[in-house]
């Protein structure tokens, strides 16, 4: 998994994480847990692997800590601009096995930060419309979802040119973070990864699964 964040990338690889200024550096360490396995989305959802819960608390965390700082950049400059969530392969929202998944780790971010749910603007899609269902299931009965001052976007959409085009002809981008982590690596493209970071304070955090390719 990459994080784009200005001129720095941060590598989620196999074990580790680490940073790039143009060599790598080690940051810290995921418990030797592979990142890159994906299964069958028939069963993906049945149980939470201890890699998946790891890449949720990455993703959740670092969200947090990247809304706020865009959020006192925009107060500094007296903005009253929202900031963006995009997950453009969301899944279903909760294990299950119970546990709940980056969609829902994210809304419950905003939820307990005020000046998060003031101003985040949230979309969440996916192919598979039974995901969709359950995701809407899952979000609608989120406690305190009612407090978000913007609802949560929720789309039927697969990945392909025609979504790439359309982010290409939005005139711009307010601070938008956004997550891709398809099952494989269908529908991740270096033209969505460039359109997804064009803007300031855009960044993109995405998974790219080398082992579909090899």
């Amino acid at each position: 998994m990459y994080v784009r964040r200005s001129n720095r990338w941060v590598c989620l690889f196999d074990n580790a994480v680490t940073v790039w200024y143009g060599e790598y550096i080690y940051l810290a360490h995921t418990g030797g847990y592979r990142m890159d396995t994906c299964v069958g989305t028939s069963s993906f959802f049945d149980e939470q692997k201890e890699h998946s819960r790891v890449k949720a608390e990455i993703v959740s965390s670092y969200f947090a800590r990247w809304a706020m700082i865009m959020i006192n950049e925009l107060r500094r400059h007296n903005s009253n601009e929202c900031i963006r969530y995009v997950d453009l392969f969301a899944g279903t929202g909760r294990y299950e096995d119970g546990n709940a998944s980056t969609p829902l780790l994210i809304l419950q971010q905003a939820i307990d930060n005020p000046d998060i749910r003031e101003r985040l603007v949230t979309t969440f899609a996916d192919k598979e419309p039974s995901h969709i269902v359950r995701l809407r299931d899952e979000i609608n009965n989120l406690k305190g979802v009612d407090q978000l001052r913007h609802a949560p976007c929720i789309e039927c959409q697969e990945v392909d040119e025609e979504v790439c085009h359309s982010l290409l002809n939005t005139p711009k981008f307010t601070p938008s973070l956004f997550f891709l982590d398809p099952c494989g690596y269908k529908g991740l493209t270096l033209d969505l990864i460039k359109v997804a970071i064009r803007d300031w304070g855009c960044e993109c955090i995405f998974f790219f699964n080398y082992n579909r390719v090899n």
